[in-house]
């Protein structure tokens, strides 16, 4: 038998329902090095079960902790590298049907250890690539069915492509301008051409670059979002549910994320930040609580906690809900990554915080579906007409509510427009506002209850 709890009743509005994410207490595990800065989940040794590879920049070695397939881990077996690392990513670089690592150093290369299947590595083979790059990704950027690396070079302003023969081999590395000092990176079809795009987060220039891939290798000119807050990691997903690719960034020195929706041509607006934990660093993203809606969490390197914003499907994201991990916090970082450790259905999370002495965390997902929560939907209650507007619209809410302010958010995620004890809105004029999309919320108590977009052409 189900639980029901009521946690908001209200006199307008449906409900759903949607489970209470939730995570067993973190466990942790050593790495077999010093100070920890990034994680690949994989299967390493062919056994259908997930593994994990850790780069230890404190003792410039790379090491693998098995994985039992129920969420625990082996002893750590540890590579050395001779170098201090930065990011790592996994992939199968030789086309052998095993898994291979690349490792970005503080020496400006990018480290390839070929997996044997069995959970060890080949000595490295380096390429240089910029100056102490601070994120990699893996993808097919030239469309010869080859994967490729992407390096994000904080010191030179751009991201490095590195392009795979499909032997392991990589070429030297062709860079394309972004803002100042990217620090992560992510890639996605952006514009619906069928080719990859890229998109960077820069800390130095507060912004976002788009670089559109035009599926041969090159990318046209960065286009560059101001967000204003310092972002430190990115991840694309579509959180609205409206076909377009949007993204999200975690922006450590203001503790909260960022929100970017796409409108499927290549553009992006600004949708406002949502709150997370302090030194909100690294950022990753999927479906945590199983209701079929993207929510984000993120690992808070001031705080020792990961937090959880539960995503409502149309754009919008819960308070966060923060589970505790231990780590040694005197330095501004964090790594964070998810994937189903003990293949419940569910999405874990491994996570650190800062530079530690030496661990990792594992959270695994104890959602439970049985003991679900009545959540009033809000979606229905604000009418907006016209939507497109060419100029000036009209905001209808479904019922007379005290303390409901309306608040109209421009592209860039400044504040244009409020109104307070708010039923309804006649004649808002945004003829002077650029075209694009606007983000409308409806605040009751301090709280966003109702959001929509409406776009002026």
């Amino acid at each position: 038998m189900k639980k029901i709890v009521l946690i908001f009743i209200v006199v307008f509005g449906s409900a759903r329902m949607k489970a209470q994410v939730s995570f067993s207490p973190a466990v942790s595990f050593l790495t077999g090095g010093i100070s920890p800065t990034s994680v690949c989940i994989a299967d390493f040794n062919n056994d259908a079960k997930l593994d994990l590879v850790i780069a230890n920049d404190g003792s410039a070695n790379v090491s693998i902790l098995l994985g039992d397939g129920g969420g625990n881990f082996g002893p750590p077996v540890t590579f050395p590298i001779g170098v201090y690392t930065i990011a790592a990513i996994n992939g199968d670089f030789n086309e052998d049907g095993k898994q291979d690592i690349a490792i970005t150093t503080v020496s400006d290369s990018v480290l390839i250890m070929l997996g044997d299947g069995s959970g060890s590595f080949s000595p490295s083979i380096s390429y240089m690539a910029g100056q102490m790059n601070l994120s990699i990704v893996v993808a097919d950027i030239n469309g010869d069915n080859h994967v490729d690396l992407i390096t994000a070079d904080p010191y030179s302003n751009n991201v490095a492509v590195l392009f795979g023969n499909g032997a392991g081999v990589f070429s030297a590395a062709v860079n394309f301008m972004v803002g100042t000092f990217p620090y992560s990176i992510c890639f996605a079809d952006f514009n619906h051409d069928g080719k990859i795009d890229l998109a960077s987060a820069n800390k130095g220039s507060q912004s976002v670059s788009i670089l559109k891939g035009n599926g041969a290798g090159s990318f046209s000119p960065a286009t560059n979002l101001y967000i204003g807050n310092s972002p430190s990691s990115i991840v694309s997903a579509d959180f609205d549910k409206d076909g377009n690719t949007d993204i999200a960034t975690a922006n450590d020195s203001s503790g909260n994320v960022s929100i970017l929706f796409g409108d499927g041509l290549g553009n992006f607006n600004l949708g406002g930040t949502n709150a997370a934990g302090a030194g909100s660093f690294s950022i990753t993203q999927g479906d945590f609580d199983g209701d079929g809606n993207i929510d984000l969490v993120t690992c808070n390197y001031t705080s020792s906690t990961v937090s959880v914003l539960s995503g409502d499907g149309i754009g919008d994201f819960g308070m966060p809900v923060n589970f505790a991990i231990s780590g040694n916090t005197l330095i501004d970082f964090s790594i964070i990554a998810n994937a189903d450790l003990n293949g419940d259905g569910k999405l874990d999370i491994v996570a650190s915080p800062g530079i530690n002495q030496g661990h990792i965390n594992i959270l695994l997902n104890s959602t439970n579906p049985n003991e679900i929560y009545e959540v009033i939907s809000f979606n229905n209650m604000m009418t907006i007409s016209p939507n497109p507007s060419t100029g000036e619209f009209n905001i209808a809410l479904s019922n007379d509510i005290s303390n409901t302010s309306i608040e109209i958010y421009n592209g860039v995620g400044a504040l244009i427009y409020r109104k307070e004890n708010a039923t309804e809105c006649n004649a808002i004029n945004i003829n002077k506002e650029a075209k694009g999309l606007y983000l409308i919320h409806v605040i009751r108590d301090e709280k966003i209850i109702s959001s929509q977009k409406v776009m002026k052409e």
